[in-house]
């Protein structure tokens, strides 16, 4: 998966479409599957399948904004576990424990501020084990 500015198609530089969200809804892929990066503020659009998400971990850096556009899934901060879905948002600050574990295909918006990245790749979470894969 390659993360691309935003084009006309998806909505400008300023935006995604709906219609791009349920593409990515319909898709196959998962992480990760469109970005932008402002001066001061990241913003990713999230996708993952049934079992799969963020591993649980600390993220010492940045308040991070959670907003739930499609499918459900349960996000776990400091050992409370929240359902969450479309319509949710949920701000988790920094140097709280998370998780994220999608129950059917979940996706969702990340935003925070501008940093390299949100999360390593060894803190995404495969369907069967719930360890890092």
């Amino acid at each position: 998966m390659s993360v691309r500015p935003p084009t006309a198609k998806d909505g400008g530089a300023g935006g995604v479409r709906a219609d791009a969200v349920d593409r990515v809804a319909r898709s196959a892929g998962e992480g990760v599957r469109w970005s932008v990066a402002g001066e001061a503020l990241d913003v990713n659009l999230v996708a993952w399948l049934p079992r799969h998400g963020v591993a649980r971990h600390v993220n010492g850096a940045v308040d991070v904004l959670l907003v739930g556009l499609r499918g459900h899934g349960t996000l776990e901060i400091d050992a409370q576990s929240i359902p969450f879905g479309p319509g949710s948002v949920h701000l988790v600050p920094k140097r709280s424990r998370r998780s994220l574990r999608a129950t059917t295909r979940l996706v969702y918006v990340t935003c925070h501020p501008r940093r390299s990245r949100t999360f390593a790749p060894e803190e995404l979470v495969g369907p069967r084990t719930g360890s890092a894969r």
